[in-house]
């Protein structure tokens, strides 16, 4: 049990520094990317053409201009951004506890080989039949 206490800790401790740096970069990344936004250095190319409540417009230009943007567009398209990374991140990354991540990796450790049936799902997702 202390060699999987101890293995959680070296990969913790190799993994953290690396999401520290990655979150760094990813931070400063978008602080230029807004720079730019704001000083015009990005020309939008793509359009959104939607139609929502008066209610709900009204909220959001009066949240606009609280937050001392521009214009709407700015707040929205903000949103859009912020969200859509938020949620592709969530969808694309688990987290597990250390002992989860022990369990998994003794079942991956112990797994026998491929049977004929799970090679053959596996060569079908890979023939692009299956998204």
């Amino acid at each position: 049990m202390q060699a999987l206490y101890s293995q959680s800790l070296k990969i913790k401790s190799v993994l953290v520094p690396y999401k520290l740096r990655f979150g760094c970069l990813n931070l400063i990344l978008r602080l230029i990317t807004e720079l730019l936004r704001t000083i015009g250095g990005f020309m939008a190319t793509a359009r959104l053409d939607i139609r929502l409540d008066e209610e709900i417009k009204a909220k959001a230009e009066k949240a606009s201009a609280l937050l001392g943007l521009k214009s709407l567009t700015e707040y929205v398209v903000r949103l859009m951004d912020e969200d859509s990374t938020q949620v592709i991140s969530e969808y694309e990354s688990i987290t597990v506890e250390a002992n989860v991540f022990d369990q998994f990796m003794i079942a991956c450790d112990e797994a026998k080989a491929p049977n004929k049936a799970l090679l053959g799902a596996a060569a079908f997702t890979k023939s692009g039949e299956f998204k």
